[in-house]
C-alpha cells in the first residue's frame, strides 16, 4: 500500500545521515547512469569529491530534498517508500568514496526529478509551400536504467537485456 507523500516526507525527515545516503543508493537504478550534464551540477560534483566530509552535511540535505522531490511525484512515490522501507537492513560504513556516490546520485537524481527526466526540448516551426503551417516538438528524456525498463512495460515493449 503506498503511503502519502506527507507520511513519507516525516519518514525521511526523521532519518538519520546514514539512512537517507542508504535510501538514496536504494534508489539508483532509477536514476540516471551518466555524469551530471550541465555546468552547475558538475562543478557541484567536483566540490563534493574534492571535499566529501566538508561537504558532508551539504549532501545530506541534497539527499532528503531529492528524497522529497521523488515522494511528491506520484509515479516514484512507491520507489522512495520501498526504499526508506528497505533502510538499516544492511550495515553501511560510509567512507570518501560512498560520500561521493551519494553525492552524485543527488545531483543526478534532483535534476531527474525536478525535470522529470527531460533532458532536452526542441521545438520547431514551418510554413509549408502550400501555406501550411507545421508544428513540431521533440523532447528527449534521459533516466535510469530501472525507469527505462518500467516505462517500457507501461508503454507495452518489454526491454530486452
Amino acid at each position: 500500500m503506498t503511503t502519502d507523500a506527507t507520511d513519507l516526507a516525516t519518514r525521511i525527515a526523521g532519518l538519520s545521515r546514514e539512512e537517507a545516503f542508504e535510501a538514496v543508493l536504494a534508489l539508483d537504478d532509477l536514476l540516471p547512469a551518466d555524469a551530471p550534464q550541465d555546468e552547475p551540477a558538475r562543478e557541484l560534483l567536483a566540490q563534493v569529491e574534492q571535499s566529501p566530509y566538508g561537504l558532508l552535511a551539504d549532501v545530506d540535505d541534497l539527499a532528503r530534498i531529492m528524497l522529497s522531490a521523488a515522494a511528491l511525484t506520484p509515479e516514484l512515490r512507491p520507489a522512495v517508500e520501498e526504499a526508506l522501507d528497505s533502510v538499516g537492513h544492511k550495515a553501511f560504513v560510509f567512507g570518501v568514496t560512498e560520500i561521493i556516490a551519494v553525492g552524485a546520485l543527488v545531483i543526478a537524481g534532483l535534476a531527474l526529478v525536478l525535470s522529470k527526466g527531460k533532458a532536452e526540448e526542441r521545438t520547431r516551426l514551418e510554413l509549408d509551400e502550400d501555406g501550411k503551417l507545421r508544428y513540431e516538438n521533440e523532447v528527449v528524456y534521459t533516466s535510469g536504467s530501472g525507469l527505462v525498463q518500467a516505462l517500457a512495460k507501461l508503454l507495452g515493449r518489454a526491454q530486452q537485456p
